[in-house]
């Protein structure tokens, strides 16, 4: 995903929970103190520490930035941990994997937010065998939250260095672009290429440092482009649907076969009394 700078504190903020009243139900706030951050700590002249926001608009400070409103300053990536990974120390380990990946893949120093965060999931709605929805006595759906996967949302600046030299061969150029060593440019960053590579090298670097497991990373789909949050919730909804339908269809047989069973038990009993009626004739 790609922010304009107007929505940049929002995103940070939503990140880190930072938001008041948060009407977002897939998160659970029981569970939102196991969240944790693995963002470089970074130190203001004073001595205090830069909040994300606050180094944001200094490193921002230092790049070019093009005169408009659509310009897409942060950049954000989701990785999911693989399934197979259930302790607690491998699940941080592959996560500062992931982290350092990225920083040395975008710059450490373009860096805005690394986020952990181990309370979502999804309130799915129940259904009964006829697949309607179940309510309570006030005629609410009844849902039930389902946790969903851990992940990480890696935020940076898409910086790149600015090519002095075919600027100057330009007869018409930004003359406030000489300023500067490097510039805000996302379409330069996140290449289709860039997209494309993504998924194999972040795989090649986790085999190298021997972290096992098939990462799944919001980057990349068949040939490069971006899975979105939603992209992930409805796949989740589907998956929920499917176990529900197969659990349904079980219930469903199991009744079947407890049906015939009885049905079985009543022949049973019906050829011993024809058989105890032809006895007493003989």
């Amino acid at each position: 995903e790609k922010f304009p700078d107007s929505a940049v504190v929002n995103e940070l903020r939503h990140n880190n929970r930072e938001i008041k009243n948060d009407h977002n139900r897939d998160i659970d706030p029981e569970r939102t103190p196991f969240n944790y951050s693995l963002t470089p700590n970074r130190i203001n002249p004073d001595g205090s520490k830069m909040t994300e926001f606050e180094y944001y608009k200094w490193r921002k400070s230092e790049l070019y930035t093009y005169k408009r409103r659509d310009i897409k300053c942060l950049a954000g990536a989701i990785v999911s941990l693989p399934k197979e990974k259930k302790k607690k120390k491998e699940q941080k380990r592959f996560f500062k994997a992931i982290a350092y990946f990225f920083s040395k893949r975008y710059g450490v120093n373009n860096v805005i937010s690394i986020t952990v965060h181990l309370d979502e999931g999804k309130h799915l709605k129940l259904k009964d065998s006829a697949k309607r929805i179940l309510s309570d006595s006030e005629g609410n759906p009844i849902t039930e939250f389902h946790l969903g996967q851990p992940h990480l949302h890696f935020c940076w600046i898409p910086a790149i260095k600015i090519d002095h030299e075919a600027l100057a061969k330009k007869s018409h150029h930004i003359k406030d672009m000489d300023n500067y060593a490097e510039k805000i440019c996302a379409n330069e960053v996140i290449t289709k290429q860039d997209l494309r590579t993504l998924h194999s090298d972040l795989q090649r670097f986790l085999d190298r440092n021997n972290i096992a497991g098939n990462v799944k990373s919001g980057i990349t789909k068949e040939q490069g482009g971006n899975r979105t949050v939603k992209e992930y919730k409805k796949e989740f909804e589907q998956l929920h649907e499917v176990v529900q339908t197969l659990t349904k269809r079980n219930s469903k047989l199991l009744e079947q076969v407890k049906s015939l069973t009885q049905d079985k038990q009543h022949l049973q009993d019906r050829v011993q009394e024809l058989e105890q009626i032809k006895e007493k004739e003989h």
